[in-house]
This record gives structure tokens, sequence and C-alpha cells, in this order.
């Protein structure tokens, strides 16, 4: 009966241990730099990770260039605070709402 379950748990142990070196040669496998970037290039491929870049990219860009035109025109106080405060209303609605500005970024078909 010992006999028995002695046998019992060396077949047990003898699985388990295959499982676990068939996990660990599947997790060296994944952690090759080739996997590394497939995997990495699946997951950036998702169309939500794609959204969420077009709109930070799109709100980066029209600050960048709003800030650049207000810059460089050449005005009183009273200009700079008003496009000041247009720069802060722009950023404001593209924060809330990058599906409008993502609109704008489409093109026209």
């Amino acid at each position: 009966m010992e006999d028995k379950a002695n046998q019992q748990l060396k077949h047990k142990q003898d699985v388990e241990e295959q499982l676990l070196k068939e996990q660990i040669n599947l997790t060296f496998v994944s952690f090759k730099p080739v996997n590394l970037i497939k995997s990495f290039t699946k997951a950036v491929a998702s169309p939500d990770i794609i959204t969420n870049i077009l709109s930070i990219t799109i709100g980066l860009a029209a600050g960048f260039f709003s800030t650049r035109i207000l810059n460089k025109t050449p005005g009183s106080l009273m200009k700079k605070v008003i496009g000041s405060l247009l720069l802060f209303g722009v950023t404001k609605i593209i924060s809330r709402k990058p599906g409008a500005a993502k609109t704008v970024g489409q093109p026209i078909r």
C-alpha cells in the first residue's frame, strides 16, 4: 500500500516537473528579443492605443503651433492675454473631447 502511494507521489512529481520545465521553456522563448518585439507591435497595433497616441499627438501639435503663432505676432499685452486664453481653451477642448480633434486630423474622403 505504501509502495503504491509512493509510486503515485513519484508520478505526480514527475508530471509537475515536466509541466514546470515546459513553462520555463515557454517563458524563456517569450523573452527573446524577437518575440518581445513581436508582442510589442501586436500591443501597439490595437485600435485603442492608436487612438490614444493620435489624440495626444494632435493635442501636442495644436499646442505647439498655436504657441508658435502667438509668440510670433507682436502686439499689445491685451492681444497676448487673449491669445493665451485662446490657447488654454483649445487645449481644454482637445483634452476633454479628443474625438473632435481626430475628425480635424482625418483626411477628407
